[in-house]
């Protein structure tokens, strides 16, 4: 967060500051991964879930919010993790 700062223009970031950003970096995340891994897809019984690309392009579809504001450009680097796996 400092370099980022830094690229801005800023001179310095609060402590403050950074708990703050990770906090809701951490709520942000939480909010993906459990829109994500909601119940009724089908796996089989006594399986730990796993979070797929392709639960996450179904979050895209469900609540496109999540994925942010570049929305095109991040679709197309969860295809492209998809097509990798």
């Amino acid at each position: 967060m400092y370099k980022t700062a830094l690229e801005s223009g800023l001179s310095d970031v609060s402590t403050e500051s950074v708990n703050l950003m990770m906090h809701a970096l951490e709520h942000h995340l939480k909010d993906i991964i459990s829109t994500a891994g909601q119940p009724g897809r089908r796996q089989p019984q006594n399986q730990p879930r796993v979070l797929t690309s392709r639960d996450l392009l179904a979050t895209r579809q469900t609540s496109p919010y999540l994925l942010g504001e570049n929305l095109p450009v991040n679709q197309e680097r969860i295809l492209i993790m998809q097509e990798d796996y």
